[in-house]
């Protein structure tokens, strides 16, 4: 009898040993723990300043990828070039002041850093900040939601525990807090470009470039240029969130916070023919 007990209680440990390995998931056992707003998008506290949502704008699930965004776009596009991007456009040509054989022009967001001429915009704003008029988080959520800054990224990065993992098949970051709860930044794995290893130049390994996520701040050295956070990882070392920079009309995916209240706006069109407004 004793012998039967034992044969049973070493099969069930064998059974939940091999479902353990089977998903990473499962050791420790991982809850992600939210709560939904009054329009039903779910966010997790992770004991920092603000909340996180649980996923991306334009996902409707933890383990989903959501929409990509141009920076200061509120709607997603079949492609992202300067030649549909809503602030800005560039033509071939060739500027004297700084010997670049473009001459472009930034409608919106932009900051003259320069005393040569060699600037990228002849308009000049002085705004580094997106506006709530041109935050895809608040247009497309409504309330509080809005993108979140790079100090709140800053606050992510360095204040969790980021361990790379599988959630239910879908590769990314579980993202712990310091009170324990967790969220899920997923990653879209393209094979890049086949890049060499360094210990055998003739090995090739997939080159995984992705996760990039927006910030709502822009780089001001350089207009054509705003905050993002990416993520790269190669092969099986993994890798962590760091700030980086793209081209504004690069899509990125957005991952909303939930802040304090924020101000009302509206939005006032006009005819420019003299027409009422």
């Amino acid at each position: 009898m004793a012998m039967s007990i034992r044969k049973y209680i070493y099969a069930s440990l064998a059974l939940i040993c091999l479902m353990c390995s089977c998903d990473p998931w499962l050791v420790p056992p991982v809850k992600i723990t939210y709560e939904e707003d009054a329009n039903g998008y779910k966010y997790v506290d992770l004991g920092l300043s603000v909340k996180w949502a649980a996923y991306d704008i334009g996902a409707n699930s933890v383990g989903e990828l959501g929409h990509f965004f141009a920076w200061g776009e509120t709607q997603p596009k079949d492609s992202y070039s300067w030649d549909n991007y809503k602030f800005g456009y560039y033509v071939d040509g060739y500027n004297p002041n700084n010997g670049y054989y473009y001459v472009d022009s930034i409608t919106k967001y932009s900051v003259d850093k320069s005393e040569d001429g060699s600037s990228v915009s002849q308009f000049y704003d002085g705004k580094t900040k997106l506006d709530l008029m041109d935050d895809a988080a608040h247009i497309n959520w409504g309330g509080n939601w809005r993108m979140p800054t790079t100090a709140e990224f800053d606050e992510l990065s360095e204040k969790c525990d980021w361990t790379w993992t599988d959630y239910m098949g879908i590769e990314g970051y579980d993202v712990k807090g310091p009170n324990g709860n967790r969220i899920f930044m997923p990653a879209q794995l393209t094979e890049k470009y086949a890049q060499k290893d360094y210990a055998d130049e003739n090995e090739y390994h997939r080159d995984y470039v992705s996760s990039y996520r927006w910030t709502s701040n822009m780089r001001w050295e350089n207009e054509w240029f705003q905050y993002n956070y990416k993520h790269l990882y190669a092969g099986a070392s993994g890798g962590a969130y760091s700030l980086g920079v793209m081209e504004r009309r690069t899509g990125c995916y957005v991952r909303a916070v939930l802040g304090n209240a924020l101000p009302k706006f509206s939005v006032v069109s006009f005819d420019a023919n003299g027409g009422k407004g």
